[in-house]
Parts: C-alpha cells; sequence; structure tokens
C-alpha cells in the first residue's frame, strides 16, 4: 500500500492506497485536526500507520506528503524518515493531482482551486503529460461559480471524471454545489 498524506490549513487528511498495481484502490481514510505542535502529532500517526501495515503482514510501498509550507514538510519528513521509515517524499500539489488523475484513468480532468484561481487541467492520453485547459480567477462571487464557469470548456465526451484538488478548506462544500450539473470527486 501507499500513505498518501495531505495537509490542509489545520486538517491532515491521509489515505492507505493500493499500489498501483491493485488498481489504487483505497483502503482506508481518515482526517487528524492538527494542534499547534502538530508536526508530532502527524509524524507519530504516519509512524504508527507504517508499523500498523507491517504488522498486519503487508508492506508500505511508499509515503507521499503534500503540504503548502514547503520548509514544514521536508521537516516532518526527515522526522517520519529518522524513526525507520522508508521511502517517504514530498509531492508538489499539482503533481499529488496529476497522480490521483493517472489513477483514475485516462477519462479525468483535474479541477485545481487555490485561493485566488480555479484551472481545469487534463492528464495526456500517455497518462503523464498534464496541460492546463482553462483558468479562471476566483471573483467575488465565489470558488464554486469560477469551477462552474471553468467546467463549461470541459473537453466533449472524453472526460468523464472530474476531480476537484487544492488546499482550499471549503472544497467539499464546492463539489457539492457542482455535483448538481457536474458528476464531480
Amino acid at each position: 500500500v501507499v500513505l498518501g498524506v495531505a495537509v490542509t490549513g489545520r486538517v491532515a487528511r491521509l489515505a492507505l492506497i493500493g499500489a498501483s498495481a491493485s488498481s489504487g484502490q483505497v483502503f482506508d481514510e481518515y482526517a487528524l485536526d492538527l494542534t499547534e505542535d502538530s508536526a508530532t502529532d502527524l509524524a507519530d500517526t504516519i509512524v504508527g500507520t507504517y508499523r500498523a501495515v507491517a504488522d498486519s503482514g503487508n508492506r508500505m510501498a511508499a509515503i507521499r506528503l503534500c503540504m503548502p509550507d514547503a520548509s514544514a514538510a521536508e521537516t516532518l519528513r526527515r522526522t517520519v524518515l529518522s524513526a525507520g521509515v522508508q521511502n517517504v517524499e514530498v509531492v508538489a500539489e499539482a503533481e499529488a493531482a496529476a497522480a490521483l488523475a493517472r489513477s483514475v484513468g485516462a477519462d479525468a480532468a483535474l479541477l485545481l482551486a487555490d485561493d485566488d484561481t480555479v484551472s481545469l487541467t487534463g492528464v495526456g492520453e500517455d497518462g503523464e503529460a498534464t496541460s492546463v485547459l482553462a483558468s479562471v480567477p476566483i471573483g467575488a462571487a465565489g470558488a464554486a461559480v469560477a469551477c462552474a464557469a471553468v467546467l463549461q470548456q470541459v473537453p466533449g465526451p472524453g472526460v468523464t471524471r472530474i476531480m476537484l484538488v487544492g488546499q482550499r478548506l471549503d472544497l467539499d462544500s464546492i463539489a457539492a454545489e457542482l455535483h448538481s450539473t457536474t458528476p464531480v470527486e
């Protein structure tokens, strides 16, 4: 399995996902509320998960960290490595999002939402290349309206899955608002 860790604000979301040989199935996911001394709690959670997977007779193939603060991400990576955990890497949000899209198939597109902009990104036929199809600034109307505007530019029937990703705290409410008109995950 692979452990993915994404930090948004004061919440860390963790997911145990099958390695590519098992088609990326999500086995478990959970959230950890972070406190002021969150680095220690998060590191302990990651190390504990790694050990629990090993104790169950399985193998943790990799751990990927995606955090908005690059310095904090590198410190967490070093802390986890020093506890004996192997193959821990920091990945950029765009790289993590592209990997997510590749794991669900070539029919997926990414809707990347940050604090200022929403961008629609397609994943190439080869599963590696990505290209920005459209980008819209988030105006006074809000992120959901910007997402809807960018989704009007989704290419024809080839894209059947839209993956909404980003560091925003309101992604769940945005997805819920969009879901009535577009299948957004």
